[in-house]
C-alpha cells in the first residue's frame, strides 16, 4: 500500500499576479534601504570629508584650500612660463639662421679734378646719378662731394671715372666725358703731366707716386687730380679749394 500524500502544486499565478508580486518586493526593498539611508549620519549620507564644527576649523579648512589652488595656479604658471622660454629659444634661433644681408655702408668724399689749373665742373644732369641707385652719385649742383652706398666698401679712382663719369685715368692719361667743362684727352709730355694727391680725414696730403686709378678712397678723404704744368704753390692752392667733408 502506497502510503506517499500526493503533492497538489499551488493553483497556477496568472500574469498580472506575477506582475503585481514582483512590484511589493521591489517596493518594501527600496523603503528597506531608504529608511537606512534616513537613519544613517548626515557625514554618512553627504561626503566622506567631515565637516568643521568650530571656526578654527573652518579657517584651517579655508586656508588648506587656498593652499591647494594657490599650488595649483603656481604649477600653471611654471608650465606656461617654460612654453613661453623654449617659444621665445626657437624663435630665437630660427632668427639666428637667417643668413645676413650686406653690410650697407655710406660715406662721403670730396675731389676736385683741374686742367690747366682751372677747375673742372660736373654739373650735368647725366652725373647725378643718386636717383638711380647707382653706388657712387653726386648730389647736385654739389659735384665735389661723392657719395658712396652700398655693400662695398671699396672705392678707387678708376671706379669713380668708369661710373658715373663715363672718364678714364692712368698714370700719365686722364679723359674727361662729355658734359664736363673741359671734355677731351690729356695725356702726358714733356711740359705737362698728370698728378694725384690725397689726404684721409686724420692726416696729411700725399702724392699717389704710381697706379692712380688703384687707389682706394676712404670715407672723409680729400682727392685732387691735377692736369697741367703746376708749381708746387699752384698745387697747394687747389688742394686748399677742397672743403673739409661733411657727414650730410
Amino acid at each position: 500500500m502506497d502510503t506517499r500524500v500526493a503533492h497538489t502544486p499551488p493553483p497556477s499565478l496568472g500574469h498580472e499576479a506575477t506582475n503585481g508580486h514582483m512590484s511589493t518586493i521591489a517596493r518594501g526593498s527600496f523603503n528597506h534601504v531608504k529608511e537606512r539611508l534616513l537613519r544613517a549620519p548626515k557625514r554618512e549620507r553627504t561626503s566622506h570629508v567631515a565637516r568643521p564644527k568650530s571656526r578654527d576649523e573652518r579657517l584651517a579648512r579655508v586656508a588648506q584650500l587656498e593652499r591647494r589652488e594657490s599650488t595649483k595656479r603656481y604649477a600653471r604658471y611654471a608650465a606656461f612660463s617654460v612654453a613661453a622660454i623654449v617659444l621665445l629659444a626657437g624663435a630665437a634661433y630660427g632668427i639666428s639662421r637667417i643668413p645676413k644681408g650686406p653690410t650697407t655702408v655710406h660715406w662721403h668724399a670730396n675731389w676736385k679734378v683741374y686742367v690747366d689749373g682751372e677747375p673742372v665742373r660736373f654739373t650735368d644732369r647725366q652725373f647725378d646719378m643718386s636717383m638711380a641707385k647707382s653706388r657712387i652719385h653726386f648730389h647736385l649742383p654739389d659735384d665735389a662731394k661723392l657719395h658712396l652706398e652700398g655693400p662695398d666698401n671699396r672705392l678707387t679712382l678708376l671706379d669713380l671715372f668708369h661710373s658715373p663719369l663715363k672718364g678714364d685715368i692712368s698714370d700719365t692719361k686722364l679723359i674727361l666725358p662729355t658734359g664736363s667743362t673741359r671734355p677731351g684727352s690729356f695725356e702726358n709730355d714733356a711740359n705737362m703731366r698728370l698728378q694725384a694727391y690725397y689726404k684721409p680725414l686724420k692726416g696729411n696730403w700725399t702724392q699717389i707716386e704710381s697706379d692712380i686709378a688703384s687707389h682706394s678712397m676712404t670715407d672723409g678723404e680729400k682727392v685732387l687730380v691735377s692736369f697741367g704744368n703746376m708749381s708746387a704753390e699752384q698745387i697747394l692752392a687747389q688742394q686748399d679749394s677742397i672743403p673739409n667733408v661733411t657727414t650730410v
